[in-house]
């Protein structure tokens, strides 16, 4: 990922912050790891938990949309 792009997503981020009920976000990878957290507790075990909730949630949304 080039720098500017690297720019163009924190400057997202701090969008989407904005939004009222926003706490906090966890950006994964394809294989659902965290690349990059900001939670209120700044656990990365949470991090990690939330993680693998939304991959196993992406796996099944995959699987019945076959």
């Amino acid at each position: 990922m080039a720098a500017h792009e690297k720019g163009e997503v924190a400057e997202a981020l701090k969008e989407l912050m904005k939004q009222d009920g926003a706490i906090g976000y966890v950006l994964i990878n394809y294989h659902g790891i965290p690349v990059l957290s900001e939670l209120p507790d700044a656990s990365h075990r949470t991090a990690v938990q939330y993680s693998a909730l939304i991959a196993d949630l992406v796996m099944k949304t995959k699987s019945t949309l076959k």
